[in-house]
């Protein structure tokens, strides 16, 4: 959601609805998406084990070896048939 949205949606000033993301919620902006200054260690380890777990499931599936081998270089177009 965007701090334009939020302001609408809130029937607030964009400078109001920023102020009060920043200051009083403590958010940041990433990628136009507001997330959470900081994050917990729990939260840390959580993202680490599913970033694995999907790194892990896209390697056993042969996905990965697939996808280099019928990639066609140079064409700018890519084939997984």
């Amino acid at each position: 959601m965007t701090c334009e949205e939020i302001a609408h949606s809130a029937g607030i000033s964009l400078a109001s609805a920023y102020r009060i993301l920043t200051e009083r919620l403590h958010k940041r902006q990433i990628t136009a998406r507001w997330v959470p200054h900081d994050i917990s260690e729990e939260q840390k380890c959580r993202h680490l084990e599913i970033a694995q777990q999907l790194l892990h499931r896209f390697c056993e599936t042969n996905f990965c070896k697939r996808w280099l081998l019928l990639m066609k270089p140079g064409s700018g177009i890519w084939s997984l048939n």
